[in-house]
């Protein structure tokens, strides 16, 4: 069936490049048998149209011989006609000044002989080119006066046109209110003549328009009529791009099923037609459906179908954005290998075709998967190069931005020029020529003026900018270290390139392990394991920030922390138990509201030890900070020998922290190759030192003993 499909739609290019030449060859034959006269000026303007989709130079030098005729005979409608097919042929190469130039010769001309439906045909022109150019006030004044026009002729095709044309200058300025008065009228009109395509373009700018408000309902409720019409006249081409926004209208509702139901859809019809470029876009948006679903196997299969297409077809913008997309479900699979080499390769395919957006995101996304996968060197690089590449791009925006105010200008200055020409009177003509001048150039001079004085203002607001950008990303990127390292650690790092592994003599570890996590995680999506994950774990970090504990890391379910380091102290064997009892608090509570709500939840088994051990980085690969020595072992015993619910600490601990907390001593307990130990549940702080009784809040004694308490690194023995 694509077979058939496929010889079907090269017979039909063949045959519409057929007939095309078989009009050219026409023209000329006639062209060669005509006259000298106007119709020899017809045919010569109807080549130039023709050739303007092939060849602009030949299609120009038809336009110019025309044009030597139109003025031999002084034929002015002709002449106009002649303007307005260079200015066709201009607007086509980019040059807007040129075919600005142009059409107001014509319109000119046109307004003089009455020809009202040329002159709103070349308004509309001038406003197409305006609107190129992103002159949107000009635009907007030439295109109403088109429909002006348009409405006195009742011309009402062209009429829907202009009101669409001029609801998408409206649309891109974000005045929504003013771009739906004129696509709903566009419309309107298109479907009171039974102009289907027309009102099949209407009605999706409409959606459009919605959807850009923030209007979803509506947006999707035009898009399905759009969808509607175009299948309908069998316009596929365009049905398959509306099917595939109605998915990304869904898909930003939360409605996923339907989502797919509309993207697959729209990749058949795409698959049908041979359209390559749209089914990149679809299975891009099938691929992001599936990835926010959870279902990230399947996600990666439609970001790599999309990386494919992209491939085969050369385009290699949107093929580095699927590279990219690829990358960041392969991170959500924990496939950081992976995910750097999509990322990588789709970074050097953006960077030979110096697309800047995607580079920037490129450079973003591997900041964030080297942070991941543990390499804080290689993720601070990249978002040094992605702050960089925002800067780039701030900059050109401002350069752009002051080329369009100096095309305004001489354009605005040319329509004067030619206004000029136009009068009746040349007397009249020249003497108000000369007035003119002189006021141009009282305010050409006012202008340039103000044009350098708001160049150098803007130029002082960009480096302000620029500064202030640079500072605050450089202040993020510290944050990110800061948020891989403790800051010692990352001063260090950042002076000598490496970090020494430093010995202490008293530290305190905590280890966390929730109980039965594997069995009831079964039951879970892996976005609702994630989440409550994510939402225990902060909590976890918000306590033990009080009490200057560092976080070392997660594994798994597993929650690590210790006290006493980088920076020694000798009270942490207190925080640790402290911040211990806290996270039993929180999870008692968690448990409640769970149990309330019917749903599943996670007892915690929890683990201290105090004692000796090193801290540091090593390696060159996925370094972090870590701990290493016996008293770690000894901590995870803890934790894997206590119960939901309690605080289990060591003999060793216990002695540290004996005075502050009510303990009830277990014995001593067989922990795994440590032989017996002796272990303590922690049952609160002392009700002298709580605010509670022998609770979890301590009050001021506690603290101000805590500070004054004999708390050396010797033994407690000694």
């Amino acid at each position: 069936m694509k077979r058939f499909f496929s010889i079907i739609l090269v017979f039909s290019i063949f045959h519409a490049l057929a007939q095309n030449t078989y009009k050219i060859d026409s023209l000329q034959y006639r062209l060669l048998s005509a006259k000298e006269d106007t119709s020899a000026i017809g045919l010569l303007n109807e080549l130039c149209r023709e050739y303007q989709f092939y060849n602009t130079q030949i299609a120009l030098e038809y336009a110019h011989k025309a044009l030597v005729l139109a003025e031999k005979f002084g034929n002015r409608q002709k002449m106009a006609d002649c303007y307005a097919s260079i200015a066709l042929v201009q607007q086509k190469k980019g040059n807007y000044a040129k075919a600005l130039e142009h059409c107001f010769k014509a319109t000119a001309i046109y307004e003089e002989e009455h020809a009202s439906k040329k002159l709103a045909q070349g308004f509309d022109v001038i406003g197409r080119i305006y609107r190129a150019q992103g002159n949107y006030a000009m635009a907007l004044e030439y295109h109403i006066k088109a429909i002006k026009i348009y409405e006195q002729i009742a011309d009402k095709t062209r009429l829907a046109h202009a009101l669409g044309e001029t609801g998408k200058i409206y649309r891109e300025q974000n005045n929504y209110e003013k771009a739906l008065e004129y696509q709903l009228k566009s419309a309107a009109i298109a479907s009171e003549i039974g102009d289907k395509k027309t009102e099949a373009t209407a009605v999706t700018n409409i959606a459009r328009t919605y959807r850009e408000q923030g209007d979803n309902d509506r947006a999707l409720e035009f898009q399905l009529r759009a969808a509607k019409i175009k299948s309908e006249i069998g316009d596929k081409e365009e049905l398959g791009y509306t099917l595939d926004e109605i998915g990304k209208i869904y898909g930003e509702k939360g409605d996923f099923e339907k989502a797919l139901e509309y993207h697959l859809k729209a990749s058949a019809v795409e698959e049908e037609i041979n359209d390559k470029n749209g089914l990149g876009y679809t299975f891009t948006n099938i691929g992001n459906i599936y990835r926010v679903q959870g279902k990230y196997e399947i996600a990666l299969a439609y970001h790599l179908g999309a990386v494919k297409i992209r491939e085969e077809i050369g385009n290699k913008k949107w093929l580095a954005y699927s590279l990219n997309e690829a990358g960041k479900t392969c991170l959500l699979l924990l496939q950081f290998d992976k995910a750097l080499e999509y990322q990588n390769r789709g970074l050097q395919i953006a960077l030979e075709s110096n697309s800047k957006t995607i580079i920037r995101k490129l450079h973003e996304a591997l900041s964030e998967t080297y942070a991941q996968k543990g390499e804080p060197v290689m993720a601070l690089k990249h978002y040094k190069k992605f702050s960089a590449y925002k800067d780039s791009v701030l900059s050109e925006e401002s350069i752009k931005h002051m080329a369009e105010m100096a095309t305004k200008y001489e354009t605005e200055k040319k329509e004067q020029k030619i206004t000029l020409l136009n009068k009746d009177n040349a007397l009249q003509a020249e003497q108000l020529n000369k007035q003119k001048i002189i006021n141009w150039s009282v305010g050409t001079g006012l202008a340039l003026v103000l044009l350098f004085a708001l160049i150098l203002f803007n130029r002082f607001q960009l480096i302000r900018k620029q500064k202030s950008i640079i500072e605050h990303e450089k202040q993020r990127s510290e944050e990110l270290l800061l948020n891989i390292l403790p800051v010692e650690t990352a001063a260090e790092l950042k002076e000598t390139g490496q970090a020494t592994p430093k010995q202490y003599e008293k530290a305190t570890v905590l280890f966390t392990d929730f109980k039965n996590f594997t069995k009831l995680a079964e039951n879970m999506t892996p976005v609702e394991l994630v989440s409550e994950l994510d939402y225990c774990f902060k909590e976890f970090d918000k306590i033990i920030t009080k009490y200057n504990i560092e976080k070392i890391k997660t594994i798994g379910d597993a929650y690590m922390c210790a006290g006493g380091l980088p920076r020694t102290n000798q009270t942490n064997p207190v925080d640790i138990v402290i911040a211990g009892l806290e996270i039993q608090q929180f999870m008692q509570q968690w448990k409640e509201e769970k149990t309330r709500e019917g749903k599943p939840f996670w007892e915690i088994r929890l683990g201290v030890h105090t004692g000796p051990l090193i801290a540091g980085i090593v390696g060159v690969k996925k370094f972090a900070y870590d701990i290493w020595g016996d008293t770690v072992n000894t901590a995870s015993r803890m934790e894997s020998s206590g119960e939901p619910g309690k605080v289990n600490i060591s003999g060793d601990t216990y002695e540290w922290v004996k005075d502050f907390f009510e303990c009830s001593h277990r014995g001593k307990v067989e922990a795994k190759n440590k032989g017996k130990v002796d272990m303590y549940f922690v049952e609160g702080i002392k009700p002298e030192f709580s605010q509670n009784g022998a609770g979890v809040i301590p009050n001021e004694r506690f603290e101000e003993m805590k500070k004054s308490h004999r708390m050396t690194i010797l033994t407690p023995d000694d």
